[in-house]
């Protein structure tokens, strides 16, 4: 359905990489994420992307308008399963926004089982952002 995609890489995807430097073996021991997916050669896989002066990033320091403030780019970004929202930040200079997405998964299967005893749950929301750039909005997933 999608011959042509930019693949943003998690935390819990380059877990294995982590791992393998910390055991001292070179990448070169490792697979192609694409090739373990059995990804269509034409995907990029990358850590994060900028398209119409927007970062988009998976995140693992902050929720979006923290990491946005703290670079002064809007910010599109995922990680924290708990929040959703879309917050901006104007100074003199700009209007930044930090778009945060929560998750796509459903909290009553196997890989969610750790949060359960959590008293916060997952937000299941996508996040579009229109008018290249400067219109983002969050659809939450009706339960």
């Amino acid at each position: 359905m999608f011959p042509k995609a930019t693949v943003l890489f998690g935390n819990h995807d380059l877990l294995i990489k982590r791992k393998a430097k910390t055991a001292g073996l070179s990448d070169q021991f490792l697979r192609n994420f694409g090739d373990i997916l059995e990804a269509p050669k034409s995907w990029d896989f990358k850590l994060e992307v900028i398209k119409d002066n927007v970062k988009y990033t998976h995140g693992t320091t902050g929720n979006a308008i923290k990491v946005a403030r703290d670079s002064r780019i809007s910010t599109c970004q995922g990680h924290l399963h708990t929040q959703t929202f879309v917050e901006w930040s104007v100074s003199e200079k700009d209007a930044i926004f930090g778009l945060q997405v929560g998750c796509g998964l459903d909290r009553d299967k196997y890989a969610f089982e750790y949060a359960k005893p959590f008293n916060k749950k997952p937000i299941i929301s996508c996040g579009i952002i229109l008018e290249r750039g400067t219109l983002p909005m969050v659809k939450l997933m009706p339960l």
